[in-house]
């Protein structure tokens, strides 16, 4: 029996590395902002009031940033990805700019 070779499709990933390393930052500053949270475990303390909350909301805007930054050779990729496109696009036909103007139509009937 042939041994059948399972081939792998080089797809890139959706982030680089330095996107995952921000976002481990950032989940870990929420894990640490609700553990310091829970560790202080008084009602009106000045951790658990001002230090935790301002730990977890720096905490998701890492995250957030995490997720929406790019490189600039990923932003370069993107582009080049857009331009052929476009001109595979004006290649085929699909690209053609319309004359602006109406298809003509038939008065509707009973008027005028």
């Amino acid at each position: 029996m042939p041994k059948s070779r399972k081939r792998r499709r080089s797809t890139p990933l959706v982030f680089e590395k330095r996107n995952y390393a921000l976002l481990g930052i950032g989940v870990a500053m929420i894990a640490i902002g609700f553990a310091v949270m829970r560790l202080e475990n008084e009602f009106l303390g000045t951790i658990s009031l001002y230090v935790a909350p301002l730990l977890i909301l720096g905490g998701y805007a890492e995250v957030i940033y995490a997720i929406l930054w790019r490189s600039d050779e990923s932003k370069e990729r993107i582009q080049k990805a857009r331009e052929e496109m476009a001109k595979a696009e004006q290649a085929s036909g699909k690209g053609k700019k319309r004359s602006g103007r109406r298809p003509a139509t038939t008065p509707m009937e009973g008027t005028g």
